[in-house]
């Protein structure tokens, strides 16, 4: 009997209540993709899909297939509301899966789908996530290196400084929806089970993504430096900041970091007296909330920002309650459209 009958056994079993059945990975190393295979009841399998191509590249995919006498049949869908595509069969043997189109079928919805797909452990598992963890970040190092050198002479001191504050940034992202102690923060404990070690990972390696995607797209040509305009810092922070005739810059700074109780925003206006330009062109504001209606303990808001040709740099104090789980400190970037009315 081979390890994946075995699992279908478990299954059965588990049906009765007897124990319950592991789900399988399998690795096919040619295009790197990692289909985990999960017995579920009726004769029913739980695929899930991975394909890692390129460093900070990445597809997923999770459907239901059916077992069959020939082995699975399973197809993909782009969307929840697009039709299926052609259907596929994914046989097992002793220790792999062999993919292909369906005898019968005649489109290709997935040209690196069919293949042969190896069984490997959890350890290895996780061991191919943390090395695919290290070239992403290394890609990510790449890539603000190369946005610096195309930037505006007065942007690049703020593409050193995102870089420095990436890893806290990475973190803290991590522990919205993964571990969330300081020690599995840093790097999952020997002791962790290996299945939780790996999603630690490539979690990682998805952020590191994004984080390449943000970094890499240039300053629109003909955006003017300053304070006015629509900023981002690539994870659910926003901001629009108007300036009015006064010298006052009046803000809207929005937070939304995903789940429930993770959005948050303030209004307000930086008074001109407070903003001050120093002589390598950065620039100062501060924002105090007024307001006279604070509970017990509470303090007003603050907010700091320090402008950095087209980087605006937001450091946030007592905002909490405005920020719900989130938060508002972060490293955002004006990439407005230059023929934006007002842009100055």
């Amino acid at each position: 009997m081979t390890k994946f009958q075995v699992v279908l056994l478990v299954a059965i079993l588990s049906a009765q209540g007897i124990s319950a059945a592991p789900p399988l990975t399998f690795l096919n190393e040619a295009g790197n993709r990692f289909m985990t295979v999960e017995v579920l009841d009726g004769g029913k399998v739980r695929l899930s899909l991975r394909n890692a191509g390129e460093p900070g590249s990445y597809w997923n995919w999770s459907g239901t297939g059916q077992q069959t006498p020939k082995g699975i049949e399973f197809s993909l869908k782009a969307g929840e509301d697009e039709p299926a595509g052609p259907v596929y069969l994914a046989k097992e043997s002793a220790t792999k899966l062999t993919v292909k189109l369906k005898p019968g079928q005649t489109g290709v919805q997935d040209d690196g789908l069919s293949g042969v797909y190896r069984l490997i452990t959890d350890e290895k598992i996780a061991q191919l996530a943390k090395k695919e963890y290290a070239a992403v970040e290394k890609k990510l190092d790449e890539a603000i290196k190369l946005a610096s050198r195309k930037a505006p002479a007065a942007d690049k001191p703020a593409y050193a400084e995102w870089k420095k504050a990436w890893p806290a940034l990475r973190d803290r992202l991590s522990a919205l929806t993964g571990p969330k102690s300081a020690a599995e923060i840093s790097g999952p404990a020997a002791s962790e089970p290996v299945g939780q070690m790996a999603t630690h990972w490539r979690q990682r390696s998805e952020l590191a993504a994004a984080a390449i995607n943000f970094i890499s797209e240039e300053i629109p040509k003909g955006l003017k430096s300053g304070w006015e305009g629509k900023f981002a810092d690539g994870f659910g922070g926003t901001m629009e900041i108007i300036m009015v005739s006064n010298g006052d810059a009046w803000f809207t700074i929005n937070a939304s970091r995903g789940g429930e109780g993770m959005s948050g925003m303030i209004e307000g206006g930086v008074p001109a007296n407070t903003i001050k330009i120093a002589n390598d062109g950065t620039s100062t504001g501060e924002f105090t909330e007024q307001n006279t209606r604070y509970k017990d303990g509470e303090q007003p808001a603050r907010l700091h920002f320090r402008r950095i040709g087209h980087f605006l740099v937001v450091e946030s104090q007592h905002a909490e309650r405005h920020a719900g789980h989130g938060w508002f400190d972060g490293i955002y970037i004006n990439r407005s459209s230059p023929n934006e009315e007002g842009n100055h």
